[in-house]
């Protein structure tokens, strides 16, 4: 049966017959008592467990040992618990970080991500292909109905400058040479997510 001592209880000891007794709570029904840890004879009754713990202070019993898996429960403070393992330390993920500012609207931030996977990032190229055909503009503004020339699939681009927004139609646009002297801007995307120019 699994014994909690009492913190701040003092042993009792029976002179007479050199046996210690101690308060204990009994974790199944609560009841508290004093019981012999070792009779005159050298016999134990009790023992410390090694695996048994009580809450300092409140916490999540999880399903896995991820951090973020489903919460089974939470474990109060003062409540004990037996352990079914042994322990094991985890250590995080180690993450990159990068202080960063958008070109767009100047505004700078941290961009953060787990190493050893594929990274969110990749380095900026100039080069772009055609995957659909797209509209060549002379203004980041333009409608397709003044456009320069059509950029038709497998066309491919340099790119003269960073992409950027479109403050009129919402999309991310690029200034480009298409060959021939002709430059002008292209969309890089639709708004339902047609992707015209890729980076090659």
């Amino acid at each position: 049966e699994i014994l909690e001592a009492l913190d701040g209880e003092q042993s009792q000891e029976d002179n007479t017959m050199e046996i210690t007794r101690l308060l204990f709570k009994a974790v199944r029904d609560g009841k508290t008592g004093w019981v012999t840890l070792k009779g005159n004879q050298g016999t134990v009754f009790v023992e410390v467990s090694k695996r048994h713990f009580v809450v300092d202070s409140d916490t999540s019993l999880r399903e896995t040992s991820a951090r973020d898996s489903t919460e089974v429960r939470k474990l109060k403070r003062g409540e004990a618990f037996e352990a079914v393992g042994e322990p094991k330390e985890e250590k995080p993920d180690a993450s990159v970080v990068l202080h960063a500012r958008a070109l767009d609207d100047g505004k700078a931030g941290w961009v953060s991500f787990k190493s050893g996977g594929t990274p969110p990032l990749r380095p900026w190229t100039s080069k772009f292909v055609c995957r659909a055909p797209v509209a060549l503009t002379s203004t980041l503004s333009g409608k397709d109905v003044d456009a320069l020339r059509k950029v038709e699939v497998g066309q491919k681009l340099d790119a003269l400058d960073f992409p950027t927004t479109d403050e009129a139609s919402g999309l991310r646009k690029v200034r480009c040479g298409a060959g021939e002297g002709v430059v002008g801007w292209a969309a890089i995307g639709s708004a339902d997510g047609r992707v015209f120019l890729e980076v090659h």
